[in-house]
């Protein structure tokens, strides 16, 4: 409600206070972002429509379906998600009740605080041992003591502290923030030496906004009083390899576009061979599946399509892919080189007084700092490069912005 409300004083679209949209697959709603699931707002939704007070716009899906692996071409559509809007008859009962839309959010908006409260033991510097599987199931990675005289993490942790100190010094609203920290991982397996993950993830006390979906992001983060942009690395690990291997490769092309292929199902094998280290898997990931589902509802990945078969086809266009036995080109290695990436360009956006959040595989900034963030994660990139291969770069990064009204008009 508070959320619909809030929509209705805000942008118009075709003389309507502007929809809220949001996904109606159980994905859509992770509980660490929205505090409820999937069971909890489709009643709700239902019960509202039924009195009236809610008119909801159907979404459908991105792509049609086909026949199989050699059979019909895939159709790309225009999808959209489900849309939300509050009736008349809502609106005016709101107003029975001493609820002005102008003045919802001294109802129902939720008090963030400035300063979360981040847990005084709470690490910025985490290490985890190797996920091992245990029969059907893979427990979550043991916590390892860290050494924080090791110069490597003393360097780490002092990057850190100036960046958490520069954020919390800025208006950062949408979610409460509570800093930042790093995470590695594979701390027990032989040959560490803290070259392995080290992504960024939010501080325990405030909210997890790297685990929000992208629109929600879009919608509700403002730095500094303005709306952002996500700034991403199109298929950065992809990348990196290219890059790391001294191999060339087409910035201008998107390489999860095959022909004949459907590009949802390379880009989903292109991940499962960079995150299992080896292309001569023949069966795919549940990670896979559960995006091909999202994609093609009522499809199933393991029906339409082999994972050896489909992978020969891609290794025609990335035979790079079959040197991840090479060195260190395992996904946590380049998880690494990601994140020291970011790393970089945020020193360099800091400098100029450029807030950023990080993001996997990009920044999220204030909508007039895209271009310059562009810019400082491109150098960083090709900066890392020239550093791990003493030589010019032969793969440079592409990158995919968003903003909240280019995901509105995605969807119309």
């Amino acid at each position: 409600m508070a959320d619909l409300l809030d929509l209705q004083g805000g942008r118009k679209e075709g003389g309507l206070p502007l929809c809220g949209s949001h996904g109606m697959s159980p994905r859509d709603f992770p509980s660490q972002a929205l505090g409820f699931g999937y069971d909890i707002f489709c009643p709700v939704v239902e019960a509202l429509s039924a009195a009236g007070f809610l008119t909801m716009a159907q979404g459908k899906p991105r792509w049609s379906t086909w026949t199989g692996q050699g059979g019909a071409d895939v159709i790309s559509t225009r999808g959209r998600v489900t849309r939300f809007r509050l009736t008349c008859r809502a609106l005016e009962s709101a107003e029975a009740h001493g609820i002005a839309v102008a003045d919802w959010q001294r109802h129902w908006g939720r008090t963030e605080p400035s300063v979360p409260l981040v847990p005084a033991k709470a690490p910025r510097i985490v290490l985890h041992g190797k996920r091992v599987r245990q029969g059907a199931k893979k427990p979550p990675a043991p916590n390892l003591p860290v050494d924080m005289a090791h110069p490597a993490v003393r360097r780490f942790s002092e990057d850190l502290e100036a960046l958490n100190d520069y954020l919390t010094r800025q208006s950062i609203s949408g979610f409460a923030f509570a800093g930042l920290r790093r995470i590695w991982n594979n701390g027990d397996q032989p040959g560490f030496a803290w070259q392995w993950g080290g992504r960024y993830a939010s501080l325990p006390g405030g909210d997890a906004y790297e685990n929000m979906s992208a629109e929600r992001r879009l919608e509700r983060i403002r730095i500094n009083g303005s709306a952002v942009a996500e700034v991403d690395i199109r298929a950065c690990h992809l990348t990196l390899l290219y890059g790391l291997l001294s191999e060339p490769l087409d910035a201008e092309r998107d390489p999860y576009e095959v022909e004949g292929l459907p590009r949802v199902v390379v880009k989903a094998w292109v991940g499962q061979a960079l995150g299992a280290s080896k292309v001569d898997f023949i069966r795919w990931s549940k990670e896979a599946k559960d995006k091909y589902s999202a994609a093609f509802p009522a499809r199933h990945l393991s029906s339409d399509f082999k994972a050896r078969d489909f992978g020969r086809l891609v290794l025609k266009v990335h035979p790079v892919l079959e040197r991840l036995d090479e060195g260190e080109l395992d996904s946590v290695s380049l998880m690494f080189h990601e994140a020291e990436v970011l790393s970089s360009a945020m020193l360099q956006l800091r400098l100029g007084d450029v807030a950023a959040l990080p993001i996997h595989d990009g920044l999220i900034v204030g909508l007039e700092h895209a271009r310059a963030a562009r810019t400082a994660m491109a150098v960083a990139f090709a900066e890392r490069l020239r550093t791990l291969t003493d030589s010019e770069p032969t793969a440079l990064p592409a990158f995919k912005v968003d903003t909240a009204v280019a995901m509105h008009k995605n969807d119309d």
